[in-house]
């Protein structure tokens, strides 16, 4: 048991320290990766949710990135909670991402980590820790169900989701069952075709935390994130730094084993 309790406080504690060397871009969040469209003016409190195509998308066999195109609904919290939490109970889990979208760029507006497009700190009075709760939740079931966007939301925010670090102790089963439910989100994803769920592992298995540092596996799942979908970025470069030349080998080879099972022709 003690040995659980400390793996607990140890993967906790890394999620909200240690970044290691990986670059920032690398590390960011996921929903903050993919551009949204431009908010076109001004729209009034709730404006626009029901219009927003929130349903779930069908998968297809190859790489695809994950939706977040839909923008976050503009006017207050509050609203937009009105808007979308019975959808989302429901079952339908685009309403659930976009609602826990909106509860948390007003905790960054709170926060004042940042400016958002479509929420002003006046569109963020009024919330309660419940509606936060219920929020996180309804994207846990979502990443449940399959959904990527919710399971990246998830697997990026650890402490949405098993509490803070200071109730790791208390919160260590739950924590364990946090780090087996991002692997299997992950892992299921990436052999569908997911390049963030593959540029997630890369990165997860370089600096460790969640699971083993394991660098070639790292590279693996990098490599493969670029075959799916092939940029310009320096980011394969990086993780090939210390591996040796038969590390490489197996890396590519891993790698384009996982890209051909799931984008291959």
């Amino acid at each position: 048991m003690g040995a659980l309790l400390a793996a607990a406080v140890g993967a906790l504690f890394f999620f909200a320290n240690d970044r290691g060397d990986v670059p920032a871009e690398d590390f960011a969040p996921v929903a903050e990766k993919i551009e949204r469209p431009p908010v076109q003016g001004e729209t009034s409190a709730g404006e626009g949710v029901e219009d927003a195509p929130i349903k779930d998308i069908a998968r297809r066999k190859g790489a695809y990135l994950a939706d977040f195109s839909p923008q976050i609904p503009a006017g207050h919290a509050a609203d937009v909670y009105a808007a979308l939490k019975s959808r989302a109970d429901a079952g339908d889990h685009r309403s659930a991402v976009l609602l826990y979208e909106k509860l948390e760029a007003c905790r960054r507006v709170i926060n004042a980590r940042s400016m958002e497009a479509t929420t002003r700190p006046e569109d963020c009075t009024g919330l309660t820790d419940e509606q936060y709760r219920s929020a996180a939740q309804l994207v846990e079931k979502a990443a449940a169900a399959g959904v990527i966007e919710a399971q990246l939301i998830y697997a990026s925010d650890p402490e949405r989701f098993v509490g803070p670090m200071s109730d790791a102790l208390r919160n260590a089963d739950r924590i364990v069952e946090y780090k087996k439910n991002v692997y299997r989100y992950l892992t299921s994803s990436a052999s569908q075709g997911s390049v963030d769920a593959m540029s997630e592992l890369a990165s997860f298995y370089r600096r460790g935390g969640l699971w083993s540092k394991d660098p070639v596996k790292a590279y693996a799942y990098r490599y493969a994130s670029e075959r799916a979908r092939p940029s310009a970025s320096p980011l394969l470069q990086r993780y090939a730094e210390g591996l040796s030349s038969d590390q490489l080998q197996q890396g590519r080879m891993q790698g384009e084993s996982i890209y051909q099972a799931c984008c291959g022709k």
